[in-house]
Order: C-alpha cells, then sequence, then structure tokens
C-alpha cells in the first residue's frame, strides 16, 4: 500500500447534487433526491469497508474485486438497503 494517498482513497466523499440533470425525466416517481441519498448510503458504506481494510493492510475492496464482481455488489447494495429510501417511489422488481 502507498501509506497516505490510500489512506486519503478510504476517506468517503459525498456525492454532490449539482452533478445531476435537473431537467432529467425519471421513471416510477422517483426524484434526483432519493438516487443521490442512496448514491451516498453507498459511498459511506464502502469507505467504512475499505477504512477497515486499510486497519488490516488489506486493499480496498474495489481494488480486490473484479470490476463486474463490483458492479454486481453495487445493484445488490442499492436493493437490499436502500428500499425505504424509495417508499414513495412505485418501483417495479422482477
Amino acid at each position: 500500500m502507498s501509506g497516505e494517498l490510500e489512506l486519503i482513497a478510504c476517506q468517503p466523499h459525498p456525492i454532490e447534487s449539482n452533478g445531476f440533470n435537473p431537467n432529467a425525466t425519471l421513471p416510477y416517481d422517483c426524484t434526483i433526491e432519493y438516487i443521490l441519498l442512496a448514491m451516498n448510503n453507498f459511498v459511506e458504506f464502502l469507505g467504512f469497508i475499505n477504512q477497515q481494510l486499510y486497519s488490516k493492510e488489506i486493499e480496498r475492496l474495489e481494488v480486490m474485486l473484479m470490476p463486474a464482481n463490483f458492479s454486481s455488489m453495487v445493484g445488490e447494495f442499492m436493493i437490499s438497503s436502500s428500499l425505504f429510501l424509495y417508499k414513495d417511489c412505485i418501483f417495479i422488481f422482477p
């Protein structure tokens, strides 16, 4: 590990709302605020996991996993832990 840079990479940085298209039309009554909240929940989760890994001198999760596995984990996290965010959205899950 490269010490200081690796530690900085383990610190979560919140997603900023100015990166979203305010004119986007989202399906199922979802809003940018819901998406932003879900994304920030994942960033906080990832930061927590990475800080724990760093304390054991293990690579960050996004470095350790293959891209497809990391992508799958992101999707599973969004479905399993962020459903409460969407109580006002009408989502259709398979």
